[in-house]
C-alpha cells in the first residue's frame, strides 16, 4: 500500500544528468555537483513510497520503483522520479563562520534538480545554521534511493550575516554580534561607537537577495573572506585608474554595479536573508572579512527601507545633529556611464579595483 511522508532537504541547484547509464546502480557523471553550493534553501519534499518499502527507490532500481516526490522550489509544484542517489563526502560551512565535515546523501531528481540529506537521518545536518555546503569527493555510487526518515531537523540557511567579520580594536567580531556603544574600527576616524543597529529579514528578497563577493576578486586579499551584503551596500575602490577619471583616490560603488567583474554574483531571490546595519556618529568605512565598505547611509533611499518601529529607535539614539552627519558621504559615490567606463579601464588594463595602500589585515 503506497505511503506517503515528508523529508526536509537542502536544494542546491539544477545539474546536468549524473546518472547516465540506466542499465546500472552507478552514477557516471558523479562529478557534476563537486564544489562549493552557498545558494541554499531548506524544501520540504514529500515521498510518494509506492511500495510502503520505507524508502524511494530511484528509476533504475532492481525493484521497478514507480516511487516519486512532490516539491516546491519555488517555481511551482514538482512531481518527478527520483533519477540517482549517491554518498558524498562533504565541508559544510556553519553560521559563525567555522566547518564541520560529514558524509551527506545527494539525491537527483530526474528532472536535475539536485538535493543533499543527512546520511541515515544522522545529526550531521541537524539543528545548525548553514552558510554553505561544499561536495568534496565521492563516496559511493552504487546506491538505488534513499529511506524516507532520512530529513534535515531544526536547521535554516543564513545567506548574510553570519559570519562576517567586522574590525573591532579587540579583534574580529560576528556582525550580529555588534551591539550599541561597541567600538568598531573605521578608517577615518579610528575606534568609534556604534550609535545605532538594524536588523531587517527578506523570506523572498527578489532583487534584494544578498551580493556575494569572493576572496580576492577586487585585489589581493580584497576581500579576505568570501562576502556578502545587499545590494545597495557600498564597497570602497581605489586605483590609479579611479583616481585619473574621478579626480578622488577613492569612491564607494553599491555592490549590485560590480555584478560584470568576475568572482561576484548574486544569490537566488527565493533565498530568505538576514540584512544587519549600523551607524556611527557618521558615515564611515568599515572593515568587512577584510573589504573596505560603508556603515549605514542615511540616503532618501536607505530611509525608506527602515520600518517605522526601527525609525523610532533610530531617532531615540541619534540626534538630529548627528543624523546631519550620516547624510555626509565619506567617500564619493560612483554609479551610472561614469562607472561601466571606470569598469571597462580596469578590465581592459587588467588593474585591480582595490590597488595596496591602507588595507586591515587581522593580527590574529
Amino acid at each position: 500500500m503506497p505511503t506517503t511522508s515528508t523529508s526536509t532537504m537542502f536544494f542546491v541547484g539544477n545539474f546536468a544528468e549524473m546518472d547516465t547509464d540506466e542499465t546500472d546502480l552507478d552514477t557516471e557523471n558523479s562529478d557534476v555537483v563537486l564544489g562549493l553550493h552557498d545558494t541554499l534553501s531548506l524544501v520540504d519534499v514529500t515521498n510518494q513510497d509506492q511500495n510502503d518499502n520505507g524508502g524511494i527507490d530511484d528509476d533504475d532500481s532492481p525493484n521497478g520503483s514507480s516511487d516519486f516526490i512532490s516539491y516546491d522550489t519555488g517555481s511551482g509544484l514538482v512531481s518527478v522520479a527520483v533519477d540517482s542517489a549517491s554518498l558524498y563526502n562533504a565541508i559544510i560551512t556553519l553560521g559563525d563562520g567555522s566547518t564541520r565535515s560529514i558524509q551527506v546523501v545527494v539525491v537527483q531528481a530526474a528532472n536535475g534538480d539536485v538535493f543533499v540529506v543527512d546520511l541515515n537521518s544522522g545529526p550531521g545536518l541537524d539543528n545548525i545554521k548553514v552558510q554553505s555546503i561544499e561536495l568534496t569527493s565521492l563516496s559511493a555510487s552504487n546506491w538505488s534511493g534513499y529511506l524516507t526518515n532520512q530529513s534535515v531537523q531544526n536547521s535554516q540557511v543564513v545567506c548574510f550575516v553570519a559570519g562576517t567579520r567586522i574590525a573591532t580594536p579587540n579583534g574580529e567580531v560576528a556582525v550580529e554580534d555588534l551591539r550599541p556603544g561597541m567600538l568598531v574600527t573605521t578608517k577615518d576616524h579610528g575606534a568609534q561607537p556604534i550609535l545605532w543597529i538594524n536588523q531587517t529579514d527578506f523570506l523572498k528578497p527578489g532583487k534584494r537577495a544578498p551580493i556575494t563577493l569572493e576572496a580576492g576578486c577586487l585585489g589581493p586579499c580584497t576581500p579576505a573572506r568570501r562576502l556578502r551584503v545587499s545590494p545597495q551596500h557600498r564597497i570602497l575602490l581605489r586605483s590609479a585608474i579611479v583616481e585619473r577619471m574621478c579626480d578622488a583616490k577613492e569612491v564607494l560603488v553599491a555592490a549590485k554595479h560590480l555584478l560584470p567583474l568576475d568572482g561576484i554574483t548574486q544569490s537566488l531571490g527565493f533565498l530568505p536573508v538576514q540584512y544587519h546595519h549600523f551607524a556611527c556618529a557618521f558615515h564611515e568605512v568599515v572593515f568587512a572579512n577584510g573589504a573596505e565598505v560603508e556603515t549605514f547611509y542615511a540616503g532618501t533611499q536607505a530611509m525608506k527601507t527602515i520600518s517605522d518601529i526601527a525609525l523610532r529607535q533610530m531617532q531615540r539614539q541619534i540626534s538630529k545633529a548627528q543624523f546631519e552627519c550620516l547624510r555626509e558621504p565619506a567617500r564619493p559615490f560612483l554609479a551610472g556611464k561614469r562607472l561601466k567606463h571606470m569598469i571597462d579601464r580596469h578590465q581592459k588594463n587588467l588593474r585591480d579595483f582595490v590597488e595596496p595602500s591602507y588595507i586591515y589585515h587581522n593580527a590574529e
